[in-house]
């Protein structure tokens, strides 16, 4: 900090100040106004072409104006070869520029072949390449250190309790999701009774 003093008559001169301060580990009520570190979530095909396609309102509520400060929406470089199972080849090339607009996160194969045996216990890898895909994108989602992955799957939201025991990620639909941001971000906002 810089002051300066001020006596009659003489010119104005910069005083260095020191300022002390020391935390007692509670937020206080400038908490709030610090930028949050935002949370990445992997979202799974179905979601990406709600977003895309603007076809289910729970899914587009992720995008609203004030989740930006919170969460970032990313996909699993296995959303490509799910897109590369839809028969329309303009449908591809349409999904596949949607995909890359958010952020693609892969992880070594040898972290995704660890936790692959473990999964299995927890959740079946599919008779259908599309079951196939739901259970890769986990587990990359799971080795790129992801907290929290979202879905309209019933069969992975079923599973959701096992998969977060066992790796701690959280499957949930977009709804809960958002309900949950919403929780926190008022339990920020000033309180009087705190005081």
């Amino acid at each position: 900090f810089v002051a300066f003093d001020e006596h009659p008559g003489k010119s104005k001169k910069p005083v260095e100040l020191t300022f002390w301060w020391s935390g007692n580990g509670h937020r206080d009520l400038l908490s709030p106004i610090a930028a949050p570190e935002r949370q990445r979530v992997v979202i799974d095909a179905n979601v990406l072409y709600h977003l895309m396609d603007k076809a289910n309102e729970e899914s587009q509520a992720l995008q609203a104006d004030w989740l930006v400060d919170f969460i970032e929406l990313c996909v699993t470089d296995e959303i490509f070869n799910e897109i590369e199972r839809r028969d329309d080849a303009g449908h591809r090339r349409e999904r596949r520029a949607f995909a890359h607009r958010f952020p693609v996160l892969s992880a070594p194969p040898a972290d995704v072949e660890k936790i692959k045996a473990k999964l299995l216990t927890v959740l079946p890898e599919g008779a259908t390449p599309s079951q196939q895909s739901d259970f890769r994108q986990v587990n990359k989602a799971i080795a790129s250190g992801i907290s929290v992955f979202t879905t309209h799957d019933e069969e992975l939201l079923r599973r959701a309790g096992q998969i977060a025991d066992l790796f701690g990620l959280k499957v949930v639909r977009p709804g809960q999701l958002i309900v949950e941001l919403d929780a926190l971000r008022r339990e920020d906002e000033y309180r009087p009774g705190r005081l």
